[in-house]
C-alpha cells in the first residue's frame, strides 16, 4: 500500500505557542459585556429598521395589466376580454338537429 504525505524531505515541528501577555490576563466582566453586546445589537436594528423605511413602497404582487384606473373602465375591459363569449348564441339543440335533416 503506497502512502503520500506532503513534505519537502524535512522533519516536523512544532512552532512556539505564543506567550500571554497581560491583556490577555485581566479580569472578563460578564455584565459589563453583556452590555455592551445590547447595545451593539440594538444599534444594528435601529440601522435595519431606518434601511427598510427608507425603501420605496413596491406592489407585494402583480396587477391585472387589462384594468386601468376607473372602476367603470374595468368593468368594461372585464366585460370585452376577460369573461367567456357563448359562441353557439341563437342556437338550440332543437334548431340544430332541424338543421342537419
Amino acid at each position: 500500500m503506497n502512502s503520500w504525505k506532503w513534505s519537502n524531505g524535512e522533519a516536523y515541528y512544532k512552532s512556539a505557542r505564543p506567550e500571554k501577555t497581560q491583556q490577555q490576563n485581566q479580569h472578563y466582566d460578564s455584565q459589563l459585556n453583556a452590555i455592551n453586546q445590547s447595545l451593539e445589537d440594538y444599534s444594528r436594528r435601529e440601522n435595519i429598521d431606518e434601511k427598510l423605511s427608507d425603501r420605496e413602497m413596491m406592489a407585494q404582487r402583480s396587477g391585472n395589466p387589462f384594468f386601468q384606473t376607473s372602476y367603470v373602465n374595468d368593468i368594461v375591459t372585464r366585460d370585452m376580454y376577460l369573461k367567456p363569449i357563448n359562441t353557439t348564441q341563437g342556437r338550440t339543440k332543437v334548431n340544430s338537429i332541424e338543421e342537419g335533416c
